[in-house]
């Protein structure tokens, strides 16, 4: 086995690349292929300024934060709240106008369950009858036909409904770099800055 590399990639725009390596045999060591050869497509994913956003379900959208009645036993849900679901988190990365790159993805909520002082909890999936909900979520990019995409729906399972002080939690997406479906410290990429969510307790 033989090794080469690393191998790098200077990126002079804002829609990442690819790069196609061709490798083969040289039984006489002539700098000709007469051998077995492999092809392999290395494909660069970059991260705009602001790669994370959140879209607050229009039902529960107070100026861009989630109304306290949709938290679970705060208030009378409204009728537009599908299935409890309060917002939506959208990664954005710059590509290669192909649907071949796929990029593997961890999504980290910072929460506090139960609620304590102004941190809430939330999860990523419906928020469990007790306990702690899903605070790590991995997913794959997929091309949308414009850009390369992951998105997460929100849950927020609790609030210190004290009226007065606003809570939050907040979110991190990192690029899963050994591909486990968690988040491994020190391995694992960050992608962007953390993303605060706040619920409006009023």
């Amino acid at each position: 086995m033989a090794a080469i590399g690393p191998i790098s990639f200077t990126d002079g725009s804002t829609d990442g690349g690819s790069v196609f390596i061709f490798a083969c045999v040289d039984q006489n060591l002539d700098s000709t292929c007469d051998g077995p050869s492999s092809t392999l497509t290395l494909y660069f994913l970059q991260a705009p300024a602001s790669p994370l956003s959140v879209s607050v379900v229009s039902a529960c959208d107070e100026s861009g934060q989630i109304a306290d009645n949709c938290v679970p036993g705060v208030g009378s849900p409204p009728s537009g709240q599908p299935a409890g679901k309060d917002a939506t988190l959208t990664l954005m990365l710059n590509g290669p106008a192909s649907s071949a790159p796929s990029l593997p993805v961890v999504a980290v909520i910072t929460d506090s369950s139960p609620p304590s002082g102004t941190t809430a909890s939330a999860s990523f999936a419906t928020c469990p009858a007790s306990g702690d909900g899903t605070d790590v979520q991995a997913k794959s990019t997929s091309f949308d036909s414009s850009n390369h995409v992951a998105s997460w729906d929100l849950y927020v399972c609790g609030i210190n409904n004290d009226g007065t002080n606003d809570d939050t939690f907040t979110i991190s997406v990192y690029w899963d770099v050994d591909s486990n479906n968690a988040y491994t410290p020190g391995v694992d990429v960050q992608i962007g800055t953390l993303v605060t969510v706040t619920i409006n307790d009023n």
